[in-house]
This record gives C-alpha cells, sequence and structure tokens, in this order.
C-alpha cells in the first residue's frame, strides 16, 4: 500500500493498492458509513463488505482525475466493520488496478442543527487547493474558492430533507458539479460578468444524514459562499 499527495484528498493524500488480495479493514460503531474514492486513468476495481457480507463493486477509473463516494445507511445500531478488497482488475480502458482510498466517514447519529452554514464553519470539509476570498458581499464576508487541480472537492454533511449551496459567480468560471449521497445531481453554472452570490437548492430528500458535494469540473475553479 502507498500513499500519493492530491489536491483531490480530504487532507491532502490517499493510499492505493493494485495487488489482487490487498485489503484494507475499519472497525466503526454507528448506522451510518461513507467511504470516500479518488478516481483516475489507472483505477481499478474493489469490493466492499459490511459485517463480512459484500455490499457493493466499484470501479475507480475515469478518464479525468476526479472522486467517488459510497455510503451506507441503516446498519442498525452497535459495532460494525467495513473490509474493501482489492480485486487485481480494471476496466478495459484503464491503465492499471489501483484502487484509491481517501476517508472513511461515520455519523454519531446527534442531529446536525439547521441553519446558514458560511464556507469558514468547521463543517465545511475541504481538499487540499482551497483558498478563502474576502468581500463583504459574501455571506459572512468571505467565500473559498478552489485552485486549478481537477477534482478539488468540497464536502458537506447535513441531516433533513432540504440543502442550498450558494456559490460564488465570476466572468471567468463555468460550471461546478454537485453530488448529493454519491449521486451527481448535474451541473450548476456560476458565470456572470459580475461577482455576486447565486444559489441552488435541493429538496425532497428524506429524513436522516446527508453529504453533499461541490466539486471542480474540469479546471473550472469552484466556490463556497454558504
Amino acid at each position: 500500500i502507498a500513499n500519493i499527495i492530491s489536491d483531490r484528498a480530504s487532507a491532502g493524500e490517499y493510499v492505493y493498492s493494485a495487488t489482487a488480495g490487498d485489503a484494507v479493514s475499519f472497525d466503526f460503531d454507528g448506522d451510518w458509513l461513507g467511504i470516500g474514492f479518488a478516481t483516475d486513468r489507472f483505477g481499478g476495481q474493489a469490493e466492499i463488505l459490511i459485517d463480512g457480507i459484500i455490499v457493493d463493486s466499484i470501479d475507480l477509473y475515469s478518464r479525468y482525475e476526479d472522486t467517488a463516494s459510497r455510503y451506507y445507511r441503516d446498519l442498525g445500531p452497535g459495532p460494525h466493520s467495513v473490509t474493501i478488497n482489492v480485486l487485481g482488475t480494471g476496466h478495459p480502458n484503464s491503465s492499471g488496478t489501483r484502487v484509491h482510498l481517501d476517508f472513511f466517514d461515520v455519523w454519531d447519529g446527534q442531529p446536525l442543527p439547521d441553519g446558514t452554514i458560511e464556507d469558514d464553519d468547521e463543517r465545511l470539509y475541504y481538499s487540499d487547493g482551497w483558498d478563502r476570498s474576502q468581500t463583504p458581499d459574501a455571506s459572512g464576508g468571505s467565500f473559498a474558492v478552489s485552485g486549478n487541480s481537477n477534482g478539488t472537492t468540497a464536502w458537506f454533511p447535513f441531516s433533513g430533507d432540504s440543502v442550498t449551496w450558494q456559490g460564488w459567480t465570476r466572468f471567468n468560471r463555468q460550471d461546478v458539479e454537485l453530488r448529493i449521497n454519491g449521486v451527481s445531481q448535474g451541473l450548476f453554472d456560476i458565470y456572470a460578468l459580475e461577482e455576486g452570490p447565486r444559489a441552488f437548492s435541493f429538496d425532497g430528500l428524506g429524513p436522516g444524514p446527508h453529504v453533499l458535494e461541490l466539486r471542480q469540473y474540469r479546471g473550472d475553479a469552484a466556490s463556497v459562499d454558504a
């Protein structure tokens, strides 16, 4: 197993293995689990087991450097174990069989407060490659903006039926991708001749925990105002 430094990773680096039979396990206590991965042209395939039962298979090949995540709910209270098995296989277009692991995320069951969450709040998690700009017109007086690395990502965990992301427009920005619980909601345009806030809302998500992911799309800078 090796480490790679990357702006896509939640703490600036991820681990990977391309060897069939290699595995990583994580013991946790909780009803909900998230797993973060990195994808690229070297990405391979793996299977995910929870409490010894295969629950998912993943293919981490992508043409561009990207991120991927999986979320599992209603696991039941008490202790659990998750294992990721490297299969040593890959997509026909892949140049490798690497399985890139970024993080495990466990919800402790406590409600997450509603309200407006600013870009510098500790509930927001950023990969490397983000900066902060100060302006009195932004919510809270500042907004976060990503660099030029593909796949730069921000994560926002929340509980409840709806969420609104507010970005910051500019003339040199285009699309960002939004994902909820690992599923893409599409591309959202933050281009404008004049700078300012622009918001997009999602509802009907159902009760319980969710994760909103904001991902830089093919070199276009992403932003978080609130």
